[in-house]
């Protein structure tokens, strides 16, 4: 896709003669697109620095016809001109920078009395948007992103008004190698809720429309807290060798809930490949729930034929970085980092992509017993292989347990390479 657009947009750009920057290639326009890169980034796959007014309106004519045939990501805190090309005002001209010697330039978006293109209403944004689908009445955002937000709705459809979880999906914020878009998400996961709902705690599915370009999916609102926050509150900046045995036994008890929860999905041929610590919700009743199959793939039926693309980063399997084919272990590998999380309480971000001498020193820290030490180091494991299965998995954090009830930890320290068994 970018040696076709450079082919149709590199003759306009040089006959203007201004500077531009580009993306490098597929790969990284692709993780342009979905935000991992940097959220203001977003859709900036060309950009073109004009010197005048009157230069970017012809530019303008120039590449939009040129550009119509492509689907392209929303660009952030930007002007929408056209189907795809997005303007800022520069405050700083392109002269300052090169006498300055400096590469700031400062951007900002126009006001509607300084714009000099003819906007089509459509893609004009609405400001304070309030009502989607017609039915659903937005009350606040509860997870800003990329790719979209999440925000608490509250229905009229049917005769009880009640309170709904709608995920926004952004136009072509996510369009893979496989030519998938976010509504290809979706419609998966929708296929995925209809079939597990009755079967694993989660939030049932309840819509999707499209509109304006964006697409959106309706979910039961769970209500409850996110794992993080909840373990949080338990913790009170007091490290894990230190929390009472009662605090230690709540926060395994949402551990051992969350591999019920795995086995089931397992058990029914699905891998989630996402489990992440803000993927879990606790309610007032202490019952954990999982959410956002996004990127769960179907061993039984091999579906996505070819899976979705990504992770949480800290959490994700090597094998999954390297587009493996889907295996049990990949949630195996993610459930030790959700464990080395919630024993060291830092984010597995910030914490598994350090040398590995640096993460054990962390784990014989903050760990009370050489057991979940060697657990986390095996479930962490690069070669899937090593990794211990789910019954064993379940069996050591029992046996933890009973050892945290008996008064009967083992402590000690583990010191090996992250190859060795």
């Amino acid at each position: 896709m970018v040696a076709d657009i450079l082919k149709r947009l590199m003759p306009v750009i040089k006959g203007f003669n201004v500077p531009f920057r580009l993306i490098k290639d597929d790969q990284h326009a692709y993780a342009l697109n979905t935000g991992e890169l940097d959220f203001d980034d977003i859709g900036k796959f060309i950009t073109i620095y004009t010197q005048s007014t009157e230069q970017a309106v012809e530019m303008v004519k120039a590449i939009e016809p040129l550009t119509e045939d492509y689907l392209g990501a929303e660009v952030q805190n930007s002007l929408r001109i056209s189907k795809n090309i997005y303007g800022h005002w520069a405050t700083t001209s392109i002269e300052q920078i090169e006498q300055e010697n400096t590469t700031l330039l400062s951007l900002e978006v126009p006001t509607k009395a300084s714009i000099p293109f003819i906007i089509k209403r459509k893609y004009s944004k609405p400001k304070n948007k309030k009502w989607y689908g017609w039915l659903y009445l937005k009350d606040k955002v509860l997870r800003p992103g990329p790719k979209g937000d999440v925000f608490l709705a509250y229905s009229l459809k049917g005769l009880k008004i009640k309170e709904v979880v709608i995920k926004e999906g952004r136009f072509s914020v996510f369009e893979d190698f496989a030519g998938r878009d976010i509504k290809d998400r979706f419609m998966w996961q929708k296929k995925v809720l209809s079939q597990i709902g009755s079967h694993v705690p989660t939030a049932r599915y309840l819509d999707y429309f499209t509109e304006k370009e964006n697409h959106y999916l309706v979910i039961e609102n769970l209500k409850g807290k996110l794992l993080p926050h909840k373990v949080a509150e338990l913790k009170d900046g007091v490290s894990w060798i230190y929390l009472s045995t009662i605090i230690k036994l709540k926060i395994l008890d949402y551990y051992i809930q969350i591999l019920s929860i795995v086995t089931k999905l397992h058990e029914l041929g699905y891998i989630h490949r996402d489990i992440q610590d803000h993927n879990f919700i606790v309610n007032s009743e202490d019952k954990v729930s999982v959410i956002d199959f996004e990127l769960s793939f179907n061993l039984e039926t091999n579906e996505p034929e070819i899976p979705f693309l990504l992770g949480t980063l800290g959490y994700v399997a090597p094998e999954q970085s390297n587009l493996d084919r889907p295996t049990e272990k990949v949630d195996m590998y993610s459930l030790g980092a959700l464990l080395a999380y919630l024993i060291v309480g830092e984010h597995p971000s910030t914490l598994i992509p350090k040398e590995y001498p640096e993460v054990l020193e962390k784990i014989n820290k903050y760990s009370d017993s050489i057991l979940i030490t060697t657990l986390i180091h095996r479930l962490l494991n690069p070669d899937p292989s090593i990794r211990p299965n789910m019954l064993a998995l379940k069996s050591e954090i029992k046996k933890y347990v009973e050892d945290l009830k008996d008064g009967k930890i083992k402590t000690g320290q583990i010191n090996v390479h992250p190859y060795e068994n």
